[in-house]
């Protein structure tokens, strides 16, 4: 049945990660309830969901509503999926990441290089562990990234001369036995995105962000480009979003910062 349903998310286009996802949803659901969420009742998967925090409750609902939807069983009409519950984000200075690979590279280059990228390019972990060597043009200064969600690639543009110098660098010591630019001794030659994100969170919780996911490098990238003065269309595409309202949520962060700025007058 695992294999049936691998075979129709796949079909409906979904990404090989969010598969992955709802696949692993399924396996925890087993290993709960007892059974598969196909001989479950509703109670049964209603109890299960009741037990899960807000943020994981969202998601866990659309991948049991949609396994159950595509296996035309009758419960998926009656989960109602919750209201999202915004995570907190953790948006980090250019400076404080800059200073932080610089050091990082001492010891583990090629964290340094993963996390200097994936706040450059505002890549996903899942997008950082398949970059490739031949993906970067040194003459243009520009990378060739697949989009994980939306599967379109793009050239992104690497502008920050920090992030040029630490890359050639990094380059040039490159062992050439795979192609991946943050490789792996073992095969496939690349780490997996659980390593690298647990590589991440460490190194940002070592310089006082404990609460900041890897995902944060993104968003941190994202703010601080509207800071600047960025068009918002324009970070809809180096984003790589579908649609400007999955951008808009950066112009929120920034009227935060405005509102904090004219208190901050206020009070002085």
């Amino acid at each position: 049945m695992e294999e049936r349903i691998f075979n129709i998310l796949k079909s409906r286009g979904l990404s090989e990660n969010t598969i992955k996802n709802y696949l692993s949803v399924l396996k925890a659901f087993k290993k709960v309830v007892g059974k598969e969420v196909w001989e479950a009742s509703f109670d049964d998967i209603a109890k299960f969901l009741s037990n899960l925090s807000p943020q994981s409750r969202y998601a866990y609902t659309i991948a049991l509503k949609t396994i159950l939807k595509l296996l035309n069983k009758p419960e998926h009409s009656m989960l109602k999926i919750p209201k999202k519950v915004q995570r907190k984000y953790t948006i980090i200075d250019e400076d404080k990441i800059r200073e932080m690979c610089q050091n990082t590279y001492i010891e583990n280059p090629k964290l340094a290089v993963a996390i200097a990228l994936g706040y450059e390019l505002a890549l996903r972990v899942s997008e950082i562990v398949n970059l490739k060597l031949f993906d970067i043009d040194f003459e243009s200064w520009t990378v060739t990234v697949e989009r994980i969600k939306s599967k379109r690639v793009y050239r992104l543009p690497i502008v920050s001369e920090w992030v040029k110098e630490l890359l050639v660098k990094y380059v040039s010591t490159h062992p050439r036995h795979t192609e991946y630019l943050i490789w792996s001794r073992k095969k496939p030659y690349k780490y997996s995105v659980a390593t690298m994100s647990n590589l991440i969170s460490k190194a940002l919780k070592r310089y006082g962000y404990d609460k900041a996911r890897p995902h944060d490098l993104r968003h941190s990238r994202a703010t601080n480009l509207l800071r600047m003065g960025l068009d918002i269309r324009a970070l809809q595409i180096f984003l790589g979003h579908s649609s400007i309202s999955q951008t808009e949520i950066y112009t929120h962060l920034t009227e935060v910062d405005l509102r904090k700025m004219i208190e901050n007058v206020y009070r002085r």
